[in-house]
């Protein structure tokens, strides 16, 4: 049976999705200093859409990748509102969905997105940006044609996950933080 695109790219994308999840639990679940499990799925509603397009990050590296609890939420076709921005997509990145689980304070993040630049001109990006912040990174396991990047600092978790499409890259973002407490 063969599927059309329109059906085969979002499963694949999902597909990526999991597979970055399994890696930053099994990463997270390796560290003395953060959870023994990644922190449960809750459901979450529609958003509303965000008021202004995420910036990247200006932040010390010293100071907490998240410093605050989002609201949990859902969205598709672009970044749920409180979206972190450390963790978003490139900039002119087509979003498919997006979504924001949390547990306590905890949180997880995730998002897919269609790129135009190529998978490794992405993941030099995210690199650029995750040395500049201190965060160590990891190869991860991977198909075939896909590449993942477990990048951590502290309790933190971010795995980018690539690989090559018609329009240039797949792209898949996965997150966990552990908030400070205020």
């Amino acid at each position: 049976m063969k599927l059309s695109p329109r059906v085969a790219i979002p499963i694949a994308a999902l597909l990526i999705l999991i597979a970055a999840a399994a890696v930053v639990a099994f990463v997270w679940s390796g560290t003395t200093n953060g959870p023994t499990a990644s922190p449960s799925i809750t459901g979450g509603r529609e958003a509303g859409p965000p008021t202004a397009t995420p910036t990247r990050p200006a932040l010390n590296p010293a100071e907490p990748l998240l410093a605050a609890v989002p609201k949990p939420g859902t969205a598709s076709g672009r970044l749920v509102a409180g979206f972190p921005s450390v963790a978003a997509p490139p900039e002119g990145a087509a979003v498919t969905s997006s979504s924001i689980a949390v547990d306590g304070r905890r949180v997880q993040v995730a998002a897919t997105a269609d790129v135009a630049s190529s998978p490794d001109q992405v993941q030099a990006a995210y690199a650029q940006r995750f040395s500049a912040l201190k965060m160590a990174s990891t190869p991860g396991t991977a198909q075939p044609g896909t590449t993942v990047t477990v990048y951590a600092r502290s309790a933190d978790r971010i795995t980018i996950t690539t690989s090559a499409s018609a329009a240039g890259t797949t792209l898949s973002v996965f997150g966990l933080f552990s908030v400070p407490k205020a």
